[in-house]
């Protein structure tokens, strides 16, 4: 295998860590309010018990999430077998579109979910939604550029 092979395959996977761990990120605060902390979990599938209901930003920025991981998984295994080394840099380009666009969402969960608080609260953007957004665009761009050099070549 050449060296360029690994490179691509490894950044990748490194793309690929950092996608999944925006999942993880998930369960952090989406937003501060009044003294508690809401996940973004609590607005992507909706919370009886704290009054949250689903909010289509946050559906889709969970679901562009796992479109971005399947796309970048499927890459991946064309990055390190002998597969067309343009295809898997279509597909790390494709990956990583979809994961900066969520990670914009992500960015964006306190201006999406502000008509739905109850009363006129102050609250803040939290570290969970800082976080999953960050680990988005960065696994994003990592995927976007390897992507981009390979399907250069």
């Amino acid at each position: 295998m050449k060296k360029s092979t690994h490179v691509l395959g490894i950044a990748g996977s490194i793309s690929l860590l950092l996608v999944l761990g925006v999942f993880l990120a998930m369960m952090g605060p989406l937003v501060t309010w009044a003294g508690e902390a809401w996940t973004i979990y609590d607005w992507t599938f909706g919370n009886q018990a704290l009054q949250a209901t689903a909010n289509g930003g946050m559906i889709t920025a969970f679901i562009l999430t796992i479109i971005a991981a399947v796309v970048i998984l499927l890459s991946l295994a064309f990055s390190w077998g002998k597969g067309s080394h343009k295809f898997a840099g279509f597909f790390y380009m494709v990956g990583a579109v979809l994961a900066i666009i969520a990670g914009v969402l992500l960015f964006l969960g306190k201006q999406m979910i502000g008509d739905f608080l109850p009363g006129q609260a102050s609250y803040s953007l939290s570290y969970g939604a800082i976080l999953a957004a960050s680990l988005n665009i960065v696994g994003g761009l990592i995927s976007g550029i390897f992507g981009f050099l390979a399907f250069k070549k």
